[in-house]
């Protein structure tokens, strides 16, 4: 193969400098290793953070020291073919997957665009975080809701979203 691997930490935080008019929060780096990296939208509960690893982002939730649900998780396997790049994960034989001229633009269209377009259509549209479990806690889960003043579309805590 040869040259050294494509950091998708390293490419996030490049595609996120050169598109921050397209966030409408900041994003600011909690955590950083070799192979994720952990974000904090600003302005937004600090229970919500976004997750950049190998193949994936994800948008998590921490309530009570632990994750508690992911509102988003996108992954993206980028295999070299002739000619470009498919996602594995995109058909079952890869053969139907589109074929992107770098890993950069597969991440870009998988995983930078979706996450974008899920923060103006899902976050800010929203106004609470909802953190619901089983009594037992063997489940749980978190939605993001648009609340008037009455918690009634959420039956556990109703956290406001923006701080």
């Amino acid at each position: 193969m040869g040259g050294p691997a494509v950091s998708l930490v390293s490419q996030f935080d490049a595609w996120v400098a050169a598109h921050s008019d397209r966030l409408p929060f900041p994003l600011r780096q909690l955590e950083r290793t070799g192979d994720y990296a952990t974000y904090r939208p600003v302005g937004i509960t600090d229970h919500l953070s976004v997750f950049v690893g190998n193949d994936s982002v994800s948008v998590v939730v921490d309530w009570q020291g632990q994750c508690w649900d992911m509102l988003l998780s996108l992954d993206a396997v980028g295999a070299a073919v002739e000619g470009g790049y498919r996602c594995q994960l995109c058909s079952e034989d890869h053969s139907e997957a589109t074929l992107l001229p770098t890993l950069d633009s597969l991440w870009e269209g998988h995983l930078f665009l979706p996450l974008a377009n899920w923060i103006d259509e899902a976050l800010c549209s929203a106004t609470h975080l909802c953190i619901e479990s089983t009594p037992t806690l063997s489940a749980t889960w978190a939605s993001l809701a648009t609340l008037d003043g009455e918690p009634g579309e959420c039956n556990g805590v109703a956290l406001p979203l923006r701080v």
